[in-house]
């Protein structure tokens, strides 16, 4: 299953449970949803965003593993 696919289908669970905004932290869950291997990111999803945040050290991982995400640097480092 594609992340377009997964990510689908987790908003159609947040609409069918009325949330809004899902922050997901768990590095599992992050690659899962977004294919981002790298140690240190959050992903913020809504009905009509995805984001990827993470700091200086994975901008250009994030670029090439994520075309789903808009990718936004932190300050300082995540970890």
């Amino acid at each position: 299953m594609s992340t377009a696919n997964r990510l689908e289908k987790l908003r159609r669970k947040m609409e069918e449970r009325e949330i809004e905004t899902i922050l997901i932290s768990q590095p599992e869950n992050r690659y899962y949803l977004s294919g981002f291997s790298g140690s240190a990111g959050l992903l913020l999803i809504t009905a009509g965003y995805t984001i990827l945040a993470t700091d200086f050290r994975y901008v250009e991982q994030a670029g090439k593993q994520t075309a789903d995400f808009d990718i936004f640097r932190t300050e300082g480092d995540m970890e």
